[in-house]
């Protein structure tokens, strides 16, 4: 990992669900959120999903069944 941080990893064929923590962004616009991600995890943009509760958009390219399970999260807090 890079200066300690530790790694995400989704398993969906294998993974168990974990407890979760997330960090809430500074920034009101989404399209900014997923650039300083973007540019902190040092990715490309179309890896990083979203779920927009408020307008109802979402992507998940390459994990499009984990939305269903993050909606549910979400919704708990």
């Amino acid at each position: 990992s890079r200066n300690g941080a530790l790694t995400l990893v989704i398993d969906p064929l294998n993974g168990i669900e974990v407890p979760t923590q997330f960090a809430k962004s500074n920034r009101t616009d989404l399209a900014d959120a997923i650039c300083d991600l973007r540019i902190r995890e040092d990715t490309l943009v179309r890896h990083i999903g979203y779920l927009n509760l408020i307008d109802g958009t979402q992507r998940s390219n390459v994990y499009p069944d984990a939305i269903q399970s993050i909606r549910q999260w979400v919704y708990v807090l």
